[in-house]
């Protein structure tokens, strides 16, 4: 869901995802406020700050199919993640 509202899908498809993954429908502005939460925690994890140091750095990708501007076309989702100084993996960054 949250790769929705980062993708900025209209609410009417949000909502059958929904339905298709829990089993229910639920109304538009139950929808709408689920997005507005979780474009909270986005742009919160997107400007969160940085501490430490990371000595190691990975990038990768997966590649969907995506429909856009009725063509099919593909488009990569890439994670970055990080190692600490105290060997912890960390989530970075994440974008379409």
């Amino acid at each position: 869901m949250a790769e929705m509202v980062v993708e900025e899908m209209s609410t009417r498809k949000v909502s059958s995802v929904m339905e298709l993954l829990c089993g229910k429908s639920y109304s538009k502005s139950t929808v709408s406020e689920a997005c507005k939460e979780l474009d909270k925690k986005v742009k919160e994890f997107r400007e969160r700050e940085l501490d430490g140091s990371y000595p190691f750095l990975v990038v990768d990708a997966t590649y969907f199919k995506v429909r856009e501007n009725g063509r099919v076309i593909s488009k990569a989702f890439m994670v970055a993640f990080a190692v600490n100084t105290e060997g912890h993996r960390e989530i970075i960054g994440a974008r379409i």
